[in-house]
């Protein structure tokens, strides 16, 4: 999705493979996640703000929570992927994918206005920096506290409430490498937010429509993937809530509204998958902001 200035943020499948959908309805920014399946975030530099500013740092927020890890755009480099929320154990950084959970409901939560809860989002800030001379240490210690997102009910009717909230799955690459190299602040230069919903809530929202072959195709490539026998997740796989969950128009029965209104063809239940367990972080002594792969880190003295 791309975002005023040139930036490009794009939500995709593990391994640099295809994006998943995003669509964009008014001022509001949306990735069409599919429960159960990991993604990584990849965030790009336009040439002209890379000729205008030699060194970037971005920083993602996913839910209001920091994966621990950034980076630091250059003309040579002019992207960096998310993978996931990184940990450290047994003095190794490893990193947790990111993956898409189904947000848990809860109806007695006090109404709060469309929009105010982190649940959900992806924020990134894109700042420019220096290089200062000398190094720091890096911290030796990271950790992603895997406390529950905000379950605030978004407005009156269950379908305005977020659908869809970040979890983490199963360890992926190698142990990640932190670099002692210090930067300094100069100014921010953009703050991009995007909204992960599945697609049977933004058809009921109707920002997704049927009708329309676009919005269609954009259904038809999020549903929940066919599973075969023997070739489920396997015990190391992504964390997702236990709740059922049941389809749009389940949904739309179960409070009493028209189940043949909003969904012209017909989308699948999203499945639900058991409880897996992450692997545990030690606590957290210090915190730095980093980057992967030889990338340097990036130290704000300001």
């Amino acid at each position: 999705m791309k975002f005023p200035g040139g930036w490009q943020v794009e939500v995709v499948r593990p391994g640099n493979a295809a994006a998943y959908a995003d669509i964009n309805h008014g001022v509001d920014k949306y990735v069409v996640g599919v429960p159960g399946q990991p993604f990584e975030v990849r965030v790009t530099a336009p040439a002209q703000q890379l000729h205008a500013y030699p060194q970037i740092r971005v920083e993602l927020t996913v839910e209001g929570r920091s994966p621990n890890v950034c980076y630091t755009l250059t003309g040579s480099q002019p992207s960096g992927i998310f993978k996931g929320f990184v940990n450290t154990v047994k003095g190794q950084h490893l990193t947790n994918q990111f993956v898409f959970g189904k947000a848990e409901r809860d109806a007695a939560a006090p109404a709060t206005a469309p929009g105010t809860s982190k649940t959900g989002g992806l924020q990134v800030k894109i700042s420019q920096v220096q290089q200062l001379p000398g190094h720091a240490d890096p911290a030796k210690h990271r950790s992603y506290q895997a406390t529950s997102a905000s379950k605030a009910v978004e407005g009156k009717k269950w379908f305005m409430q977020p659908s869809l909230t970040a979890q983490a799955g199963r360890v992926t690459g190698p142990p990640v490498t932190f670099s002692n190299t210090m930067y300094q602040h100069i100014r921010t230069l953009a703050e991009l937010s995007m909204q992960m919903e599945t697609a049977a809530i933004l058809i009921l929202r109707k920002v997704l429509n049927p009708d329309i072959p676009a919005h269609q195709a954009i259904i038809d490539q999020s549903q929940v993937p066919d599973e075969e026998e023997g070739e489920g997740e396997s015990a190391e796989s992504p964390i997702n809530d236990a709740t059922t969950s049941r389809s749009a128009a389940d949904d739309l029965r179960a409070t009493g509204g028209d189940s043949s209104r909003g969904v012209k063809r017909k989308i699948k239940p999203e499945k639900s998958q058991t409880q897996s367990k992450v692997v545990k972080a030690e606590p957290q002594n210090s915190r730095a902001y980093s980057s992967v792969r030889g990338q340097s880190e990036v130290i704000d003295l300001t």
